[in-house]
């Protein structure tokens, strides 16, 4: 049977199988047995699903397919912070049907979390909203952060108004 027409890879290049079947078969399957990769998954790393999920999303927009590339981007809910700037980005440049393949499987999401706990959704959402606390956590180390806030909140002597202003005013730099 074949795929879907907004699946397949572009029309006219002789190839119709679909850009996901084609990135699932072939070599890539031996790249399973490859230690570095074996290790990756097996010691709790999401950076391989990360890249695969990338991958697969670039493959499908490099082929014009919006809707598919969005459906596979939405599958980076679990890491919001990397999908937030590519996210917007699309959103700036009018790619609706990224958008909205990206809303569908985002919402599916969300909707499945919610039918399998409501008050796993509920501690996350208070999670969510006071990680920024997180870096006061006693014994945490603010120098090995990696985040702009930890830089300010080092750089201003703790949390505070000016550190939250610092960090704002930066992230939107890095986003422009």
């Amino acid at each position: 049977a074949a795929a879907p027409r907004w699946l397949r890879s572009r029309p006219g290049n002789g190839d119709d199988t679909t850009v996901l079947v084609a990135s699932a078969g072939g070599g890539q399957a031996g790249m399973v047995l490859l230690q570095p990769l074996l290790e990756s998954l097996t010691s709790n790393q999401k950076g391989t699903v990360c890249l695969f999920l990338l991958t697969a999303t670039f493959l499908l927009l490099d082929r014009r397919r919006g809707f598919a590339a969005g459906l596979v981007f939405g599958l980076l809910a679990f890491k919001p912070q990397l999908a937030l700037v590519i996210g917007l980005a699309m959103l700036l440049k009018r790619e609706w049907w990224f958008v909205a393949g990206g809303a569908v499987t985002g919402t599916l999401l969300v909707a499945i979390s919610f039918a399998l706990s409501p008050d796993v959704c509920r501690q996350y959402y208070q999670f969510a909203t006071g990680t920024a606390d997180y870096l006061g956590t006693n014994g945490y180390p603010l120098e090995k952060s990696h985040c702009l806030y930890g830089f300010f909140w080092l750089l201003f002597g703790g949390p505070g108004l000016p550190a939250r202003l610092a960090t704002l005013v930066a992230g939107l730099g890095v986003a422009a």
